[in-house]
């Protein structure tokens, strides 16, 4: 980690979690600071310590620096209108689904779990200033317990997310990825909808099937969440928007961060800062022996530690209640220095090529393409460090996908 990187989490936890330990790092190159930070989806965290006039001395330079100032604060302009342009287009299409009846009885029509993104930005000091990138939407049938609690319906998703595919394709739009294991894919109003039947991938690679599983089933213990009708957040058209419980919530936060740290997809320090603000706002609410409970039966415990205390080295926020690790506790408020395997766990975040799209760098040589599975697990052999899950295993599965594909794909597939 360089100096930019020191400051830039210096500046989240000013902002997070003040008072903060005090700044030990100041860059000069505001321009790569600034890129930074937007990269990483935390430019609004430092925007808030500008409007702030925090102490630390990067800030103070951006201050005392208009031009920059300005460019700076007018990039985030454009993100607040890239948010107003994603719950428009949220709100149009719950608007759009709410006449199914040509396709269902009203009494089949189902609700929306939105996941992620949106549902996250209510957390955020702006939520306006949280980036938002696809909108996560699962369709689901509930029903109300005696107690009160709000439960889907598991065995029936994938019915719902065809019902709602046909429903866009019935306006026009094209509906993509029907293979995919987790959610199919469409463009609404210039965004992206994922619609889901399943929280994580399906396959066994790493245990994700497992964990997904496990992950739905938590949704039917601890319920849905409606959302809450927060002015600043999200308005609710159809009255059929739920969240995810505080406790499922927790497990697919390590699930989602789990897959994109083993699929080398970017993981940002906004998703920290997410992880930070949710579990902190709903630290009383959360089953903590059930869902790591849960999360053990993954074989994640280990790394939903070494992930909470990153968060917490990130935004200064205490997240040791949900630890299981005494080495994870900390009676002073700032945080304590990483392990060596959580620096590497950090390392391997920062140097994630944004730019870079799965599949990018598969060979069209078959030989190759097999040869590629042996060195892209023994690369990610460190990994296996921080789960119980068997190495061999995977890579046993992962021979197994490619030689299926080989085998069945089309003519015409390169």
């Amino acid at each position: 980690m360089n100096d930019i990187h020191i400051a830039l989490f210096e500046v989240m936890r000013s902002v997070l979690a003040p008072p903060s330990s005090p700044s030990s790092s100041s860059p000069t190159d505001l321009s790569t600071f600034i890129a930074f930070a937007t990269q990483q989806g935390v430019a609004g965290i430092v925007a808030q310590a500008v409007k702030n006039c925090d102490e630390h001395p990067v800030i103070q330079l951006i201050n005392n620096t208009p031009q920059k100032k300005m460019e700076f604060l007018l990039s985030l302009t454009e993100q607040e209108n890239d948010y107003k342009k994603k719950k428009e287009a949220l709100s149009s299409l719950l608007t759009s689904l709410t006449p199914l009846t040509p396709l269902t009885p009203p009494s089949e029509f189902p609700n929306f779990l939105l996941l992620k993104g949106i549902s996250l930005s209510q957390y955020w000091p702006v939520p306006q200033h949280r980036p938002c990138g696809d909108i996560d939407i699962m369709p689901v049938t509930i029903h109300t317990t005696e107690e009160g609690t709000v439960v889907p319906e598991l065995n029936n998703l994938r019915e719902l997310v065809s019902l709602v595919d046909a429903a866009v394709e019935s306006q026009g739009v094209t509906v993509k990825a029907k293979d995919n294991n987790k959610h199919t894919k469409f463009m609404w109003q210039g965004v992206q909808i994922e619609n889901h039947f399943a929280l994580a991938e399906q396959a066994r690679l790493f245990g994700f099937g497992k964990a997904n599983d496990l992950l739905m089933a938590s949704m039917q213990k601890y319920g849905l969440t409606p959302l809450p009708s927060n002015p600043s957040n999200l308005s609710n058209p159809s009255s059929s928007l739920y969240t995810l419980s505080p406790s499922s919530q927790y497990i697919y936060f390590i699930v989602h961060m789990l897959i994109h740290l083993f699929s080398r997809e970017t993981i940002l320090l906004r998703h920290f800062v997410d992880i930070s603000l949710y579990l902190d706002a709903h630290r009383h609410d959360i089953d903590v022996e059930g869902s790591n409970h849960i999360i053990r039966e993954m074989g994640y415990s280990r790394v939903k530690d070494i992930f909470l205390h990153i968060a917490h080295y990130l935004t200064g926020i205490d997240l040791s209640f949900l630890c299981e690790t005494t080495s994870h506790t900390h009676d002073a408020p700032a945080p304590c220095e990483l392990t060596p395997i959580e620096r590497r766990v950090m390392r391997e975040m920062l140097r994630q090529d944004l730019t870079k799209k799965p599949g990018d760098d598969n060979p069209q040589n078959h030989i190759l393409r097999f040869f590629k599975i042996f060195v892209d697990h023994g690369k990610k052999y460190w990994m296996y460090r921080l789960i119980e899950h068997s190495f061999y295993t995977d890579l046993w599965d992962s021979i197994s996908v490619s030689v299926r594909h080989y085998i069945h794909k089309p003519k015409d597939t390169p």
